[in-house]
């Protein structure tokens, strides 16, 4: 299963959430300051059923947490999302920006990023 909730991204954050921020369901960490990586190799350890990867912008460590997964029961699906986007188990999106990442947590939110990725793959 994914991360309980996206609480634990916080630990990536140069800030913490003011109050009434959604922290448990959504989380935006900023490049330089927040730990974007590390937030991004801590969602791909914690897909216990599926990864879908529309992004092909990856650094050291990420590539290494693909390979770790990728000697797993964890299925891995690739396809295209022009600005970048990862769906994990269902349930996790995560966004990638050129400024850094937002992660929503929500399955109806997961299930049309999937939908959507995996249609542009179909168009290749």
């Amino acid at each position: 299963m994914a991360l309980p909730d996206l609480q634990a991204l916080w630990q990536f954050s140069a800030s913490k959430p003011l109050p009434g921020y959604p922290s448990s369901d959504h989380v935006t960490l900023y490049k330089p300051e927040d730990k974007v990586d590390d937030a991004l190799s801590l969602l791909f350890r914690s897909a216990t059923d599926s990864l879908v990867i529309g992004t092909d912008r990856f650094g050291t460590s990420l590539t290494e947490a693909l390979v770790s997964i990728s000697e797993t029961d964890v299925r891995i699906d690739y396809g295209k999302f022009e600005s970048g986007g990862i769906v994990i188990d269902g349930l996790d999106v995560v966004e990638i920006m050129p400024y850094g990442i937002a992660v929503t947590r929500h399955p109806m939110v997961a299930y049309r990023m999937t939908a959507h990725i995996l249609r542009e793959r179909e168009r290749e």
